[in-house]
């Protein structure tokens, strides 16, 4: 049976809708509701909007890479298109996410299935560079006793061979893709892309402050060295959830360093497991005020 790019497309975006489903009931089925214990919900609520407003501009970063091509795109639709396909990251794993984005955004512009396609994908690749200046700056910021705390504990060095072995496995993974693509890589470097790179890094921002605010609703006094541990993580999670097993990582990441940084481990563990709640909430809000724009699609491409 042969399909045309519009029966392709139809399949993609229902597989897209299907996966969404099926991870938001396995990230729930995954959470223990007894870490929401005794926590300062007035910062958790902070958080939740922190990380909302993450989520928006990550499908504004959307917008942007797409806007380059089309330039009828609306912010709007960017950032909803984003959104319907939000749970399609945790089965089987970003592949579907980036793909069910570039069915849906073939809806609305005259782009192909296939320009989409790469145009998510270095929108990820972008999102992924986007932490390295946050990270930095997390690590001019945070206090002496923060950062020599993490080179005493025992812990902290098996994480840190961890990251360095991840980090060059991840730069050798994009020479790679530049000796194969090379044209289409080095775009990703050029100038249209700096508003990506920028929205991109605001999101993050977002998201370490959240974390911040998670970790003080758990009685934890502010740092945002402490918050762009979720960032790490999260970086973590992204590369690794296209692998069987890669859901969790980002917990036990989160864990694992706030251990190594002198977090007691039961403040550490509780932390970890509030923060899939915390980031599945915002998930959640996010795509909910994406399904009207996916109603509207499918009636106006009825029409």
């Amino acid at each position: 049976m042969k399909f045309n790019s519009g029966q392709m497309v139809a399949w993609l975006q229902s597989l897209t809708i299907l996966l969404t489903f099926a991870g938001l009931g396995l990230a729930l089925y995954q959470i223990d509701m007894s870490a929401i214990a005794n926590i300062d919900w007035r910062y958790f609520s902070l958080a939740i909007l922190l990380a909302i407003f993450g989520f928006v501009i990550q499908g504004a970063t959307w917008w942007w890479s797409v806007k380059q091509q089309s330039f009828e795109y609306l912010l709007i639709d960017g950032i909803r298109e984003h959104g319907v396909t939000i749970f399609a990251k945790y089965i089987p794993g970003k592949v579907l996410m980036i793909m069910g984005r570039a069915a849906l955004t073939h809806q609305t512009t005259h782009l192909s299935v296939k320009q989409l396609g790469l145009l998510s994908l270095s929108n990820q690749i972008i999102t992924l560079l986007a932490s390295v200046p946050i990270l930095l700056i997390a690590f001019i910021v945070t206090p002496t006793f923060l950062a020599d705390e993490v080179f005493k504990n025992h812990l902290s060095w098996p994480l840190l061979i961890i990251l360095f072995v991840g980090f060059c496995i991840f730069i050798y993974a994009l020479l790679q893709l530049r000796s194969r693509k090379r044209n289409w890589f080095d775009a990703i470097f050029s100038v249209g892309n700096l508003g990506v790179f920028v929205l991109a890094s605001a999101s993050w921002v977002f998201f370490s402050l959240g974390f911040s605010l998670l970790l003080m609703a758990l009685g934890m006094p502010f740092s945002f060295g402490h918050g762009s541990v979720f960032v790490i993580a999260a970086v973590i999670g992204i590369v690794a959830i296209i692998f069987p097993g890669g859901l969790g990582i980002r917990e036990a990441g989160i864990s694992g360093m706030l251990i190594a940084s002198g977090v007691a481990t039961e403040t550490a563990i509780q932390a970890a497991i509030l923060s899939r709640l915390w980031f599945l909430i915002g998930e959640l809000v996010i795509f909910l005020l994406s399904t009207p724009r996916l109603k509207h699609s499918k009636a106006r491409s009825s029409n």
